[in-house]
């Protein structure tokens, strides 16, 4: 999901694009483990009424979730499994990165993979004569986002 959330449906096979692939996941990693709070499932209630409901715990950024479990691991006499090499190279990332400028970024490199994908890719599915409507409803998407960002 995360594939196509941001780099979309189109075809790469290109250096240009691979680059250009490595630079978005390079960033999106930042994005998603540094700065991204997620909800996981705690457990799951049933109510009076017979429906299941289930229960998240508080949303935390999948490093604070790391650095939980290594506290409790060094609480509980363990060696933890954050080496502090690494966890001072983290917080030096996350005291370094702007998010808001991080969001801008990948836009950007998202922008430039479509430009350089678009054809082919459109080229390709008429070529295979396959249905690409799930492809023209996101390009649509993406420039009516794209038009509000610019306002």
């Amino acid at each position: 999901h995360v594939v196509r959330k941001y780099a979309f449906h189109w075809r790469y096979d290109t250096a240009q694009q691979r680059e250009l692939l490595n630079r978005l996941w390079a960033k999106t990693y930042v994005l998603l483990n540094l700065f991204t709070p997620t909800r996981k499932p705690v457990r799951v209630d049933q109510g009076r009424d017979g429906r299941r409901k289930t229960v998240y715990d508080e949303p935390r950024t999948p490093w604070a979730r790391v650095l939980e479990h290594d506290a409790a691991d060094r609480a509980a006499g363990g060696g933890g499994y954050v080496v502090d090499d690494a966890r001072r190279r983290i917080e030096g990332i996350i005291a370094a990165t702007n998010p808001a400028r991080l969001n801008r970024e990948i836009a950007v490199i998202q922008d430039e993979l479509e430009r350089v994908s678009r054809d082919r890719t459109e080229a390709m599915a008429r070529r295979a004569g396959l249905d690409m409507g799930y492809l023209g409803k996101a390009i649509e998407r993406m420039r009516a986002d794209a038009g509000q960002n610019d306002k």
